[in-house]
């Protein structure tokens, strides 16, 4: 038996748990570090799994809170160490994890957790992560991973019947909406540039600006991404939303016409389908004929809604969606995919190739036939890319669009209970309309709810309080917005651990957090 052969043999005993033919020969084959680890896929492997268990029955169960009591200082004091030059056991790490990370981290599971946009990761996914990780696909092309890249090709086409565009579409997984809208700005700037920039650049341009307009509530992705494709702040216009925080079409159209006068190159809409703040979708239909008439490129940024296409109740709203060039759909929000999953459409599949299809030698692709000349690369700015497509396949095919459609309209069906429930409280004042999953609202006191002038700076003073209270307190969470001009607490159900009564316990926790904050500050009950 060769060397190569004996510690094959080795590796596959490690994994049955049981000694390999042979015995002391073929350990002894392998390198030192192969040794060790090969033993962690029994010691550290079974612990870790373990661990993912208890921690999720921990936080299905309530047991631990949401955000722990430690400050930045202790924090560093407690896990801070020079860097390790001898290993230790997988036990002691494991117990060190335990015991240094699991109580100071934030519990983003929790039924109660309501911050930001964004999931729990489903057991499906969880295990898709996993595989992804022991399998070490790297997805620059096909002839790197042939079946990883033809199921992240398959998850792609079922994203983009979701999204419904057309068997034409395609596009790649990213790492989030960021990413996602980078690409799509950036193709979005190649297919509408003029012909001297190709070479030039955009100085070429002199004084006229290529111009990108997206709404107030628009997603701060979009002005980061024009900056860093050096199209300038002075190219970013905002749009005014409306009185429910859409945008605003009238506004959109007179500003493109101004631009076109000023012989400045209009070229990209981003519209919202779910703002990050209110969960807001803009009249997309009407933006798309609008982007249509002036010949502009079209992006919809459905990073959180673009799942509600799955719900026949709620998939109107999204009316115009698949008229639009590109569009990003995050996985990791409303689908429930562990972190980091998102994904960038385009209308036509390959209409990124004219921004991205360069290669050095070193990655020529000598494939000849359509599937396998395949390569990522040419789609988007990454050359290596995990295999971020495994946990989405996994947990579509585990749950099925139909209960996923279910459980979406069931946090929609929360987010209204709660605005209403809200709604109802003397103490509280709900500041945007929920169209979707996320509820604004502020404590107001009785006493200050109709005083002229509304003092709103103690408002916002309290509000802030309240909020910075709740989340210390580890019992919920909520996040922020400014909505105009004021301080928001802001709940985002995508949480499939949600029911009723941790909406209920949170509405008291919001009340009794509330009056204590403003008797601290001296106001009115």
């Amino acid at each position: 038996m060769t060397a190569c052969a004996e510690s094959t043999e080795f590796v596959a005993a490690a994994a049955r748990k049981r000694p390999p033919k042979g015995g002391k020969k073929e350990r002894r084959a392998a390198s030192q570090f192969a040794r060790r680890d090969f033993d962690a896929l029994d010691e550290l492997l079974d612990g870790a799994v373990d661990l993912v268990r208890r921690w999720t029955a921990d936080s299905v169960g309530d047991r631990h809170p949401i955000f722990p009591d430690m400050d930045g200082v202790d924090l560093k004091k407690r896990l801070h160490e020079p860097l390790p030059t001898r290993g230790r056991s997988a036990r002691s790490l494991l117990r060190q994890v335990e015991r240094d990370l699991v109580p100071f981290l934030r519990d983003s599971g929790n039924p109660r957790f309501f911050g930001y946009v964004q999931s729990p990761p489903s057991a499906a996914g969880i295990a898709g992560d996993l595989l992804a990780s022991a399998f070490g696909q790297n997805l620059t092309s096909w002839r790197s991973a042939p079946a990883a890249t033809e199921i992240e090709r398959l998850v792609i086409d079922w994203l983009r019947q979701i999204a419904r565009l057309p068997a034409a579409a395609g596009g790649l997984l990213t790492s989030g909406g960021s990413m996602a809208t980078f690409i799509a700005l950036s193709v979005a700037r190649t297919t509408h540039a003029p012909p001297e920039t190709v070479r030039g650049g955009l100085g070429k341009l002199g004084r006229r600006l290529m111009t990108l307009y997206v709404s107030d509530q628009g997603h701060m992705s979009v002005p980061r991404a024009a900056e860093l494709l050096g199209l300038g702040t002075g190219a970013i216009r905002i749009i005014p939303s409306d009185h429910r925080f859409r945008m605003d079409p009238t506004a959109l159209d007179r500003a493109i016409t101004e631009d076109k006068k000023n012989g400045h190159i209009p070229f990209c809409v981003t519209a919202s389908a779910g703002t990050v703040n209110t969960g807001a979708i803009d009249p997309l239909a009407r933006i798309a004929r609008i982007t249509h008439r002036h010949g502009l490129w079209l992006h919809v940024d459905a990073a959180y809604g673009g799942p509600l296409a799955l719900s026949p109740r709620y998939r109107p709203l999204l009316a115009g969606l698949g008229q639009a060039n590109s569009i990003t759909l995050d996985p990791h929000k409303w689908l429930y995919a562990p972190m980091d999953v998102g994904c960038v459409l385009f209308r036509d599949g390959n209409a990124a190739r004219a921004t991205y299809a360069t290669a050095g030698d070193y990655a020529t692709v000598f494939e000849t036939g359509g599937r396998e000349a395949f390569a990522f690369f040419d789609h988007g700015p990454e050359l290596s890319r995990r295999w971020r497509a495994l946990k989405v396949w996994l947990l579509l095919k585990y749950h099925g669009t139909q209960r996923l459609a279910r459980r979406i309209e069931e946090e929609v069906e929360l987010a209204h209970h709660m605005a209403g429930r809200l709604q109802n409280e003397d103490e509280i004042e709900l500041v945007a309309p929920t169209e979707t999953s996320i509820v604004c609202f502020r404590y107001v006191p009785v006493a200050l709810r109709f005083q002229t002038p509304s003092p709103e700076e103690k408002l916002d003073r309290l509000n802030e309080d309240l909020l910075l209270a709740l989340q210390r307190g580890g019992r919920v969470y909520l996040s922020n917005a400014r909505l105009g001009g004021r301080f928001a607490l802001r709940a985002c159900l995508i949480n499939f651990r949600t029911t009723r009564t941790h909406v209920e316990t949170t509405i008291r926790e919001v009340l009794a957090e509330g009056r204590r904050q403003a008797q601290k500050m001296g106001l009115p009950g």
